[in-house]
């Protein structure tokens, strides 16, 4: 999505923009819109929930070796354990096996499957890690001026377990929550 003019928008303002467009430009008239009513509907919706600023999750993709080669096979097991039910997933050993290395290559892969990506590195603080927002970015979420660390951490991460798993009308879906909300750890 990179240098398109939706690049800056939010995942799901992407997603109404592609559908809308997808469903007007349909080259198979079942999937078109039925009626020009139905259009303004849903261009209405979509104007509805976007005159107040939405927080979302700001793709930070971490930067790998350009040397990688080799272990497709396990990049993807990985892809083909997020795509199913499973929205956790932890990858683990011994140090120096080149599991964060690995996390970095898929996360590169496969981003544009995502609403967004964060490679964040502990620092041996979740609090302080959660709460820095250079590794976690939460667009249209700033922390007050006197908030405290426990309390911005913790609006963060209500933020971060909510963020694109409700539908334009505010339901939350399962297909949304298991499509755009998945947690990769290495340890």
């Amino acid at each position: 999505m990179q240098g398109s003019i939706l690049a800056e928008e939010s995942p799901e303002c992407r997603r109404m923009v592609t559908e809308l467009l997808y469903r007007t430009l349909c080259s198979d008239i079942r999937g078109r819109y039925n009626s020009c009513t139905e259009i303004s509907e849903v261009l209405e919706a979509f104007v509805q929930d976007f005159q107040k600023p939405k927080p979302y999750l700001k793709t930070v993709l971490p930067m790998g070796t350009n040397f990688f080669c080799g272990r497709d096979r396990e990049i993807s097991e990985i892809h083909g354990i997020l795509q199913q039910e499973t929205n956790f997933l932890i990858l683990h050993g011994i140090g120096g096996i080149g599991k964060s290395e690995l996390a970095k290559q898929y996360a590169r892969r496969y981003a544009k499957e995502y609403d967004a990506v964060v490679f964040m590195r502990y620092d041996g603080n979740i609090m302080e890690t959660v709460a820095s927002d250079s590794k976690l970015p939460i667009v249209n979420c700033k922390r007050s001026e006197n908030e405290s660390d426990e309390a911005y951490f913790s609006r963060k991460m209500k933020l971060s377990i909510t963020l694109d798993t409700k539908n334009s009308k505010g339901k939350k879906t399962k297909q949304q929550r298991t499509k755009h909300h998945k947690t990769f750890f290495v340890s």
